[in-house]
């Protein structure tokens, strides 16, 4: 099981792939956040997630551009930014990271998100958590690779993921990717949505 967290990045990164209530999950800001932008950033994932699982659209216009690139993981085509809530309608917030590209424990985040939230089944909880260090290395690197492959990230870039538990029993994630405007204002530019082919096996 350890090695399952980074078989599912290296999966999405190879295919290329464009109850009770549970405990509310904590969103996490950049740790590299130095800059005024940094935090900007932090803050604008940590209000989208939060909105996510909400079900608020009506944050969508403060925090994504006009314009913005909105896709699935298996779509070619551009969606609108409701579909990424409608997809997400209902769903438990695991949690939300935003990070400098590029991100030094993405997957462990996301692990430690796993193994806290309430409501999602151990058996899915265990193709996200690892037992040793060498597994917990090689998925932070996958992960990186992962978001240079989805969203194009590079270097100085501000990304983030997002993670949530349907109803449906799936992990859907949210990757985004931000971008500074005039006055130090950050937005969503990209947002790659849905559930990766490799959860789904």
């Amino acid at each position: 099981m350890a090695r399952s967290f980074s078989l599912f990045f290296v999966a999405a990164a190879l295919i290329g792939l464009t109850s009770p209530s549970p405990a509310p999950a904590q969103v996490k800001r950049a740790s590299e956040a130095k800059a005024p932008s940094h935090a900007a950033w932090g803050k604008c994932v940590e209000e989208f997630a939060r909105a996510l699982s909400k079900g608020d659209l009506s944050v969508a216009d403060r925090l994504v551009v006009p314009r913005a690139t909105v896709r699935r993981f298996d779509g070619a085509g551009n969606d609108e930014v409701w579909t990424v809530f409608e997809r997400t309608m209902n769903a438990t917030l695991v949690g939300g990271h935003a990070y400098v590209h590029p991100p030094r424990a993405m997957a462990g985040d996301l692990a430690a998100d796993f193994k806290k939230v309430s409501g999602v089944p151990d058996a899915a909880k265990a193709r996200f958590l690892m037992d040793d260090d060498a597994d917990l290395r090689r998925a932070n690197a996958t992960a990186v690779s992962w978001l240079e492959t989805q969203i194009d990230a590079k270097t100085g870039m501000l990304v983030g993921a997002i993670v949530m538990w349907t109803p449906a029993n799936e992990s859907v994630f949210v990757l985004v990717r931000g971008e500074e405007g005039p006055g130090g204002a950050v937005k969503i530019r990209t947002i790659l949505y849905g559930v990766p082919v490799e959860s789904r096996q």
